[in-house]
């Protein structure tokens, strides 16, 4: 996938609190709930190629930052305790040098005013959501084999498709 020059900045607990199924999974365990926002914007950042940052309100001093894809084109930052996630977020907003290109996730109405006044978009959570399924369909779409669009691959279908030489059938098994 080709980079974009898109920034998705998320409200990180906002958007887990927002978001039904996450709320639910929030329930048993806030990491889970986060790593489960983590895979969603994983969708977007691979997709469509758009650099992802998630914020959440940190318990450390300093800023922390975590890279869970291991690409610089994603991350996820835990603000500093005496500050909090939306403060990164208005933050980065004041310092991004085409904020027009920025789009923030939150339900926050400050936060969604702030990115407005800057000239930035802003999506609530079921925009996000249907971002991540428009992103989904797209994968699938594009993972689907050609030849069988209308029919429901098994993965021995999808084997034989993968092991077949150019321009023949495969071997059958003896």
């Amino acid at each position: 996938m080709e980079r974009s020059d898109q920034h998705l900045l998320i409200d990180g607990y906002n958007m887990i609190h927002g978001i039904s199924h996450l709320r639910s999974i929030l329930r048993e365990s806030a990491e889970a709930a986060c790593d489960a926002l983590v895979q969603m914007a994983r969708t977007i950042h691979d997709e469509d190629g758009a650099r992802v940052t998630i914020v959440f309100d940190g318990r450390e001093k300093k800023l922390q930052v975590e890279h869970p894809c291991r690409r610089g084109t994603f991350s996820v930052l835990y603000a500093p305790r005496q500050l909090s996630a939306d403060g990164v977020i208005e933050q980065m907003l004041e310092r991004s040098p085409d904020p027009s290109k920025v789009t923030v996730a939150s339900r926050d109405n400050m936060i969604r005013e702030a990115a407005a006044a800057r000239g930035s978009f802003s999506v609530d959570e079921a925009d996000f959501e249907d971002w991540v399924g428009r992103c989904e369909r797209r994968t699938h779409t594009r993972l689907r084999p050609a030849r069988n669009h209308n029919s429901q691959n098994t993965l021995g279908d999808l084997w034989a498709t993968a092991m077949e030489p150019e321009g023949g059938k495969a071997d059958e098994p003896e």
